[in-house]
């Protein structure tokens, strides 16, 4: 999981880089409409609006924009 990390966490651990915000998420979609999706075991997370997913024939999932 990703999170954002605030600027006294970033100098306690001497980070000196921040995210450059593009509006697109590292999966390629834009970062928007955000809706809540389960893991295999239940925990609910946020995904962007346009990702999608397919599932194979084992159970594997795969994600697209």
């Amino acid at each position: 999981m990703l999170g954002e990390v605030e600027g006294d966490v970033r100098s306690a651990l001497g980070i000196d880089i921040v995210n450059l915000n593009t509006g697109f998420n590292n999966m390629g979609c834009r970062n928007e409409n955000h809706r809540i999706w389960k893991l295999f075991d239940g925990t609910e997370v946020l995904l962007a609006g346009g990702l999608s997913f397919l599932k194979g024939e084992d159970g594997s999932l795969y994600y697209h924009p």
